[in-house]
């Protein structure tokens, strides 16, 4: 099971958790294990590069569509 999966199936079913211990517990464990996601100085300098030249006009840019289809196209070679 991918991680993912597993991430969804557990927002799926905590809604339908009633008992306060199970879910304090749950809360206790999630906040212990979660790490913020952060930026090196150095990709902070890469995407502000990035959408300078975004905002320029410069470059390409794609739809999500053209990524899906260029992922799965890069699969099938």
């Amino acid at each position: 099971m991918t991680s993912t999966l597993l991430q969804n199936q557990i927002i799926n079913l905590l809604p339908l958790v009633e008992n306060k211990k199970i879910l304090k517990a749950v809360h206790t464990i999630l906040e212990q294990e979660a790490k913020p996601h952060s930026l090196t100085q150095a990709q902070m300098d890469e995407l502000d590069r990035r959408e300078a030249s975004y905002l320029r006009g410069e470059g390409k840019s794609y739809t999500w569509e053209e990524v899906q289809n260029n992922i799965l196209n890069k699969k099938r070679e």
